[in-house]
């Protein structure tokens, strides 16, 4: 209980404490879509429904000579229209503040995300916290050594209860070989430890999980008329309920290009794999599970209707998978929506 006291109180202790509060500037974000789904949830067969999604974003932001910061809240309603598939809610606040040095910079972020999901008459609450530091060091012209240091918190709440601890250590390397183009490469380390609050009658054993994933991280950013982000990071997995050392691969790769003065035509490829096996009997509660299960693929296209208008089709295939009982789902998109931002 004290620990989600204090995920409350940081966005308030974080507002008035960076300089220029009152003289922040605010600007918002609203979209709508609907179209059909063909997906398949936990133990059922993939269906076809009906499928209507909102997204609200509330966005407040001051610029300095020497800081910056941004505090940001998100609605998302994600709702199937039939009884036996997931409606989701996801409720999300987040904020980062940058003080500019000589010789590099230093900030502070954090984040925080309630997600509640109704699954074949249950209900599940998924809550993330996200606090972290970093710190950059301009090493050379267009050259930039980046620390990192973060905790992360998730509280799954269902029948059993799961919660995940886990320290972040990162280490970036970022360089600039031609105009327009960044590269980055580092290493990245988190310790966590994984508790099952309520046990099932008919497992026994242990009650905690703890455990490393280590491994290096590469990317690249081009921003010129073609739009180009990609991450790559291979990490090792170890714990005391894996039986040997195991491999993840996490890929992100956006790509956007501007077709005419009208169209714009955008892709993204976000998927999270690993090669795990466990131990004889070993319970699933304690499985590890990333902070972010959602694998997404899907084109976007779009159209500039003016006034900050857009409208756009996409069509897409989404996958989540918490690793606990048959919570899952997964299948393919197609919606048309309309865009309006400040």
């Amino acid at each position: 209980m004290r620990r989600k006291r204090w995920i409350v109180a940081i966005p308030v202790l974080f507002l008035l404490n960076v300089p220029g509060w009152t003289q922040g500037k605010m600007t918002y974000k609203l979209s709508a879509e609907g179209g059909l789904s063909h997906s398949s949830f936990g133990p059922l067969a993939s269906q076809q429904y009906l499928l209507a999604r909102f997204n609200g974003q509330l966005k407040y932001f001051f610029n300095g000579e020497h800081s910056a910061w941004a505090l940001q809240g998100s609605l998302r309603p994600d709702l199937y229209l039939a009884e036996t598939v997931p409606s989701s809610v996801i409720l999300q606040l987040k904020g980062e503040y940058l003080q500019q040095q000589r010789h590099g910079s230093w900030g502070v972020f954090f984040e925080n995300q309630r997600q509640r999901l109704r699954f074949s008459g249950d209900g599940v609450d998924i809550d993330v916290f996200q606090l972290g530091a970093r710190g950059n060091w301009f090493v050379r012209k267009g050259q930039v050594l980046t620390l990192g240091l973060g905790y992360n918190y998730r509280d799954f709440t269902a029948a059993i209860d799961n919660q995940l601890d886990a320290l972040v250590l990162s280490l970036r390397w970022s360089g600039q070989p031609g105009d327009g183009l960044r590269c980055y490469g580092g290493l990245y380390g988190e310790n966590f430890r994984i508790r099952s609050l309520r046990r099932r009658a008919d497992v026994a054993g242990r009650e905690e999980n703890r455990g490393w994933r280590y491994g290096p991280e590469l990317g690249l950013e081009h921003k010129k008329a073609l739009l180009l982000s990609g991450n790559y990071r291979l990490l090792l997995h170890q714990s005391e309920l894996t039986d040997a050392t195991a491999l993840e691969h996490r890929v992100r790769l956006l790509f956007g290009k501007i077709l005419t003065a009208e169209w714009s035509l955008f892709a993204l490829f976000d998927y999270y794999f690993r090669n795990q096996s466990y131990e004889a009997l070993a319970d699933a509660f304690l499985f590890y599970t990333p902070v972010d299960t959602e694998n997404r693929f899907y084109l976007k296209l779009e159209r500039d209707m003016g006034t900050r208008t857009d409208a756009y089709l996409k069509i897409g295939y989404v996958s989540e998978d918490f690793t606990l009982g048959t919570l899952n789902y997964a299948g393919w998109q197609g919606t048309v929506g309309i865009e309006i931002s400040r």
